[in-house]
Formats: C-alpha cells, sequence, structure tokens
C-alpha cells in the first residue's frame, strides 16, 4: 500500500513539473493574446540540477511546425543546444547551436532535398571560423572564413565539376588584391 500511494505521489510531482504551456505571439514574437496572434509556442517546464529549462515547439497559426530545441524562457527566444528550423513542407531547413541565447558552434542549412547547404562556424552570435557551401548534388561550391561576421583571407569558388573557378582574399568582407579566374576545365585565364 505504502508502494502505491507514493507511485501516485511520483506521478503527481511529475506531472506538476512536466506542464504543458501555449504562448501566443506576433510577427515579432512578442507574447500576445491568442485572436492576434501569427505564432503559438508549446513549452513543457523541466528542472535539472536546480535549472529550469523549456524543450519547446514553435508553430503557425496553420498548425505548420516552425522549429523545435530548448529555451532558458518559455516566452523568449534563449535558446540552448540545437535548434531545428523546418520548411514549410516539414523538411529541415537548419541545425543552430545555441549557448545562453547566443549562435555559438555550428550552423548548418540544407536544401529542401535534405542535403547539406552550408556550414558556418559562431560564438557568441558572431561568424568566426570556417565556411563551406555546397551545391545541392554535394560537391563544394565555395569555402573561405569568416572573422567578426565578415569575410576573411583566402575564398575559394569551384564549378560543379570541382575544379577551381576563382580564388582570393577579403579584408574586412570586402575583396581585395587581385583576384585568379579560371576556365571550367581547370586552367588559369590571363
Amino acid at each position: 500500500m505504502k508502494n502505491i500511494v507514493l507511485f501516485f505521489l511520483l506521478i503527481s510531482v511529475t506531472s506538476v513539473f512536466s506542464q504543458k504551456d501555449t504562448i501566443w505571439f506576433d510577427k515579432e514574437w512578442s507574447v500576445k493574446e491568442k485572436d492576434s496572434s501569427v505564432y503559438y509556442r508549446i513549452a513543457t517546464l523541466k528542472e535539472e540540477r536546480f535549472k529550469e529549462f523549456f524543450p519547446f515547439m514553435d508553430y503557425d497559426t496553420l498548425h505548420v511546425k516552425l522549429k523545435e530545441g530548448i529555451t532558458l524562457e518559455k516566452e523568449k527566444n534563449t535558446f540552448q543546444g540545437e535548434v531545428v528550423y523546418y520548411n514549410k513542407d516539414t523538411s529541415i531547413s537548419e541545425r543552430v547551436i545555441y549557448k545562453n541565447g547566443f549562435r555559438y558552434g555550428t550552423h548548418k542549412t540544407y536544401y529542401k532535398s535534405g542535403k547539406l547547404k552550408s556550414t558556418k562556424s559562431y560564438i557568441f552570435g558572431v561568424l568566426k571560423g570556417p565556411c563551406r557551401i555546397y551545391f545541392e548534388e554535394g560537391n563544394l561550391y565555395e569555402m573561405g572564413a569568416y572573422l567578426d561576421n565578415k569575410r576573411e583571407g583566402i575564398w575559394k569558388v569551384y564549378y560543379k565539376n570541382n575544379k577551381l573557378k576563382e580564388q582570393g582574399m577579403y579584408k574586412a568582407g570586402q575583396k581585395t588584391g587581385v583576384w585568379k579566374v579560371f576556365y571550367y576545365n581547370g586552367t588559369a585565364q590571363d
């Protein structure tokens, strides 16, 4: 009998801590009343090591899933960990890693076919580090690096046949110096 009471007590405590809330938003993601909303979020309160977090799913008013992940504040976009963004056809459009609400780490975008389109790196919301962009067939289209949200250093652009198309330098997001340009067969243009 004692085990049964303990079991029901555990279930009732668990249901209190996993309560689902629906939050309504306008087009700027500000909290609104249901009748004036454009989006809504279903968030579930969880607690781990005395910290609260909210696994969530965001939808538009036509019930199309927009994104899902974990937020540290149920009514704000203070994301933590991976957040997956969706196209209207439910295919994945982006996978973004967050740390305390800032993009942090690898950011991947996808074609509607599901194939990888690009990878970029963020540190506390700032583009910094390697970037690779792909043709839908999977071949590399462009590669280089970012520094403080701007292209920096050597960048290369490729043809679909994997041959180098052009190569040159960026400084603070602007092309600098002489860029080498190549024909489709890989030979340099003069």
